[in-house]
């Protein structure tokens, strides 16, 4: 009886995958298929079988194994039509023997997760398939400069902390390194999939996730040319703002979760302001419509023409580190007063750098209330530069939609440093 459960799952798993298989080639002739329902069944079943007789010695298994994979091979060669090399089901099949086997070994949520994991792979080939199609060559080379920087180098580069006031940790650099990253990248591709037809409130989102500020003076320049339009860009430019404060929730909550209870409040504030502007600005306009042509989302797939640049991850990582290099030295050398300057000139190029950074020196010695501080006033600086950009760089009208927001975000900024 002890047996019987693991010998269950195991011609369970047969039987997912018989399933799957059975569907996928229901309109082959019978006699034809290489395996179909019931093989499947009866191939999980015999993997579970043969582990129980071989009692962890290996060799039964083993040779079972061998002599299953060559019946298997033979019958795919005899089976396939002339010019079809497709070798899914036989894979399919010797996949279904090993997690039958694995069922018996005590493994049995590893065999049902990777039989579960497996069917939904099988089951997606048409989507696979046409996304594969769709998948640029940047795309491609992206995906695996992601995968360097993530999975390659990160691992190796030490954890622990180097050069003055050991304030480098080269592994937590590199780490929030690929979080920015992965945030662009992520960004790109949600371009891509949502198509052309989510116009220009979609674009301000997306390119919120990459630089608020590139949106803000893009959309400027839109609404200089485009005057009748004015409104719908500066709401563009506020759902950009707003979700900024949401990237550095996400930030300070991806690098050290408890200090998102102390600074989630006044950013919600700002957001709050900045959706709310976004929502007066658009529901008024009555005879106005959104623009959805394929004209705003392509030049945002301009503006970030590649998913992921190893160069200027490599920028931002110096720039991070010397901004952790700067904070300790200030820190030392001025207490907290030092923080508070470096986050207020950091704030008017970048935010992401310093929040992070501050986020980092936290979970060691830096108080969470001058870390919160530090990097409410870093988003305060950046709001307040980002709106001298849209007004003074690209004269026009469009200001006045956003100096009364501006307004507001320093209000509860200050009103937030008073009360920390």
């Amino acid at each position: 009886m002890d047996s019987f459960l693991p010998l269950s799952l195991a011609l369970g798993i047969g039987l997912l995958m018989g399933i799957e298989r059975g569907w996928h080639e229901r309109k082959v002739a019978e006699g034809r298929r290489v395996a179909g329902m019931r093989t499947f069944a009866l191939i999980g079943l015999l993997g579970g079988v043969l582990a129980l007789l071989d009692q962890g010695q290996g060799w039964v298994l083993g040779l079972g194994f061998l002599g299953f994979s060559g019946l298997v091979v033979v019958g795919y060669v005899l089976g396939r039509e002339p010019g079809n090399f497709g070798a899914t089901t036989l894979v399919s099949a010797l996949l279904t023997f090993g997690l039958g086997a694995l069922a018996t070994r005590g493994q049995t949520f590893l065999a049902v997760s990777s039989a579960i994991v497996a069917v939904s792979l099988l089951s997606f080939k048409p989507e696979l398939h046409r996304w594969l199609r769709h998948l640029e060559r940047k795309e491609l080379q992206g995906t695996w400069k992601m995968l360097l920087i993530s999975v390659v180098l990160l691992p190796v580069l030490p954890d622990k902390g180097l050069g003055p006031y050991e304030s480098l940790n080269p592994h937590q650099i590199w780490m929030m390194v690929v979080i920015i990253a992965g945030v662009t990248f992520v960004g790109y591709f949600l371009v891509k999939l949502a198509g052309l037809k989510m116009g220009t409130l979609l674009t301000a989102f997306i390119g919120g996730l990459v630089s608020s500020t590139a949106v803000t003076l893009d959309f400027a320049r839109k609404g200089k040319r485009q005057v009748q339009h004015r409104k719908l860009y500066a709401a563009g430019i506020l759902i950009a703002w707003g979700v900024m404060f949401i990237r550095q929730g996400v930030l300070v909550l991806a690098i050290h979760p408890s200090l998102l209870q102390r600074i989630w409040k006044p950013f919600l504030g700002m957001s709050f302001l900045d959706f709310f502007a976004v929502l007066l600005l658009l529901l008024p306009k009555k005879d106005g419509h959104v623009e959805t042509d394929s004209h705003s989302l392509r030049e945002t797939e301009a503006a970030i023409p590649n998913p992921f640049e190893f160069f200027p991850a490599l920028i931002f990582g110096l720039f991070l580190g010397l901004i952790l290099l700067l904070a300790e030295v200030l820190r030392h050398r001025f207490g907290n007063s030092g923080i508070y300057w470096l986050a207020g000139f950091s704030g008017l190029a970048d935010v992401d750098a310093i929040t992070l950074s501050l986020a980092q020196l936290s979970t060691k010695d830096l108080s969470p209330i001058v870390a919160v501080q530090g990097i409410t006033i870093a988003a305060a600086s950046n709001t307040f530069v980002k709106c001298l950009l849209a007004q003074f760089f690209v004269p026009g009208k469009i200001g006045r939609y956003l100096w009364p927001v501006t307004i507001g975000v320093l209000v509860v900024a200050g009103g937030s440093l008073i009360l920390t």
